[in-house]
């Protein structure tokens, strides 16, 4: 007999599972960071480009087959294992996924492409005729870059994984759909 899940247990599985989940988005977000460095002709970009919407559907499959496996494999090891059930577990590995997905983003802004970040907005600045109340805006914004990143990371991470978990969760078979 199948034991039944616990809330501790199920956040515990929810953390390994974001993990792996997060670990996934972040090979993605490294991977691409390093084909930006690329430099070449015409063709050289288009096809870096090209690599990384392969890259990007690649990640985005990957993640939704995760989920899937991880949510499946819950209602396969527990006992009263529901939709509602299953849809809470999938929003608990999307919020652990978001968080570390997160901390990389503010890593990765901070320290390992900063200056990238700050020739982005120097390029905005020098590229637009801008005012100076504008330009004070936008040096503003610098240093609240990160934090902004950092956020809207999170948010687009737990999105993602709220649409992906109620995509699974309306298929995934549940012990009280098969006793049905």
């Amino acid at each position: 007999m199948k034991e039944t899940i616990s809330n501790s247990t199920q956040w515990n599985n929810a953390a390994k599972a974001g993990l792996v989940l997060g670990g996934t988005v972040i090979v993605y977000s490294f991977a691409t960071l390093l084909l930006s460095k690329v430099h070449g002709s015409a063709i050289v970009l288009i096809l870096m480009r090209l690599l990384n919407y392969i890259l990007w559907f690649a990640k985005l499959v990957g993640c939704f087959l995760l989920m899937k496996y991880f949510i499946r494999k819950q209602s396969r090891t527990y006992s009263g294992v529901d939709t509602r059930t299953s849809f809470s577990y999938g929003l608990k590995i999307a919020l652990c996924s978001a968080l570390i997905c997160a901390a990389y983003t503010l890593w990765s802004v901070t320290q390992i492409d900063a200056e990238g970040l700050t020739m982005l907005f120097n390029e905005a600045i020098s590229e637009n005729q801008v005012d100076n109340n504008t330009k004070a805006a936008i040096e503003k914004l610098i240093n609240n870059a990160p934090v902004l990143f950092t956020v809207a990371q999170f948010i687009y991470c737990f999105l993602c994984g709220l649409i992906i978990t109620s995509i699974i969760t309306r298929t995934t078979p549940t012990e009280d759909i098969d006793n049905q």
